[in-house]
């Protein structure tokens, strides 16, 4: 695969910010939250009917949406990145201590980094599949059984991945 599309490091890299800073594996909580129980729900939705039309263009609608405000965001965190080594250039310019929290704050970047992008591929990802199922409608083994679940899956990535990003900037920014 060419580099300019290798997308593994996001990925990589997003599930790498899942791990434990205590034993630097993966908690089980995380596991479950984040893998175990969008598989468990992704996999339940094949039995619930749904009206796929009026469904699908909102899902659509939504990564769009979502990838275009996680873009932006994207760009704040670089700036907030920016903003944070200023300061400790600054503060060791002029003889000061260094703010205690800036490997934190640094490492807590780093992060959303991996976890924004990784939410914006599966934004492009879920109006691809999106745009996948409706164009296969006589296929049901595929449209069914297959598409929907990833279609499921990925949606419920996204909410959670969104809700971590939040939890994480949030914390960031009180903490300045």
């Amino acid at each position: 695969m060419s580099n300019r599309i290798n997308i593994c490091d996001i990925v990589f890299g997003h599930f790498r910010t899942l791990r434990q800073t205590s034993n630097n594996k993966i908690g089980f909580l995380e596991l479950f939250i984040f893998i175990i129980l969008p598989v468990i729900l992704s996999i339940t939705i094949v039995f619930v009917p749904l009206q796929n039309k009026e469904i699908i263009s909102l899902l659509v609608n939504l990564g769009s949406i979502f990838s275009a405000l996680l873009l932006s965001v994207l760009v704040l965190v670089f700036d907030q990145e920016q903003k944070l080594e200023d300061r400790k250039e600054i503060a060791e310019e002029k003889g000061k201590g260094v703010d205690p929290l800036f490997s934190t704050k640094k490492t807590l970047l780093e992060e959303l980094y991996y976890n924004i992008s990784y939410s914006v591929f599966c934004s492009i990802v879920l109006v691809s599949l999106c745009l996948l199922y409706s164009s296969i409608k006589y296929i049901y083994i595929l449209h069914g059984f297959i598409l929907k679940p990833l279609i499921a899956f990925i949606l419920i990535n996204i909410l959670l991945n969104i809700l971590m990003i939040l939890k994480r900037m949030h914390t960031l920014l009180v903490n300045r």
